[in-house]
């Protein structure tokens, strides 16, 4: 077989692969997993500065080019915990995910998501209510990296399963929209700050 049938072959496998995860909708049963992913690449938009221009996706080793709802399907298949990393070809996003292998990087990784989760949970606890796990929590990406409304459960999904540099900054100058009730500023690495809107907390 030659070189060029052999690549075919393999760009036509990716292809079909791709084409069952969307219409078999292999991850409806755990949409968490899929939402999770869509942070990913939220945070991957904002901290690579792709502007407002990012069209389309390539989740490598595959060539094909996705849409940010079957990339998130693609990455969440990546075994977990898994880094992330993402550069701009383009108006296309390609992304790289590969899972963390490295006993030591694994127990960092594990460290570092339980102490962010933890310090998280505090303050959403104090400004959201209980139960926190349906908090509901705006994530903004900056110009380009748009924005999300998620459950404060998919963000520790998110911290738990993704090992990626980035930081969480407050916004104080975001009107929430009615049910939201706390918003971020996600961002290149950096220290991490944590901003509220002001008042008593939901019943």
């Amino acid at each position: 077989m030659n070189r060029s049938i052999a690549m075919a072959m393999t760009r036509f496998c990716a292809l079909l692969v791709t084409l069952h995860w969307v219409g078999t909708g292999f991850f409806q049963q755990d949409s968490t997993a899929a939402h999770a992913a869509q942070v990913t690449l939220l945070v991957l938009r904002a901290t690579v500065h792709a502007g407002p221009l990012t069209r389309t996706y390539v989740i490598t080793p595959s060539p094909l080019k996705l849409s940010l709802s079957q990339a998130a399907l693609a990455i969440a298949t990546v075994k977990k915990p898994a880094t992330c990393t993402g550069e701009m070809q383009g108006t296309t996003l390609v992304v790289t995910c590969r899972p963390l292998s490295d006993a030591e990087a694994l127990a960092h990784q594990q460290r570092v998501a339980i102490r962010l989760i933890n310090s998280l949970a505090g303050d959403v606890r104090k400004q959201c209510g209980e139960p926190i796990r349906q908090a509901s929590l705006l994530l903004l990406g900056g110009r380009g990296g748009g924005s999300m409304t998620v459950p404060f459960y998919t963000v520790v999904e998110w911290l738990r399963d993704y090992d990626m540099d980035f930081s969480l900054g407050g916004d104080r100058t975001t009107q929430l929209p009615n049910g939201t009730c706390m918003v971020f500023d996600v961002g290149p690495p950096g220290t991490m700050k944590v901003e509220v809107k002001p008042g008593p907390a939901p019943s």
